[in-house]
């Protein structure tokens, strides 16, 4: 599974349990890591990103733009 660091701060559309889209945003923060799964996208995106928190389960998904212009591959 891949990993990657996100480089610059960016903000995503939230969206629920049901993969709808909610009128809520989310930050992505510089420094954080996510794993890049197999998975299909859940929404409109080329990528699925996961990432786990203390508390939470974390998911987005991203075009390939924003994969290269956010986040740098880690190993």
């Amino acid at each position: 599974m891949k990993k990657y660091k996100c480089i610059k701060e960016f903000v995503v559309n939230k969206y629920d349990e049901k993969f709808l889209l909610t009128e809520k945003t989310m930050k992505i923060e510089k420094g954080t890591i996510w794993n890049m799964t197999n998975e299909v996208p859940y929404t409109n995106g080329d990528y699925h990103l996961e990432r786990y928190t203390d508390t939470h389960f974390i998911w987005i998904d991203i075009i390939k733009e924003h994969l290269k212009e956010f986040f740098t591959e880690v190993e």
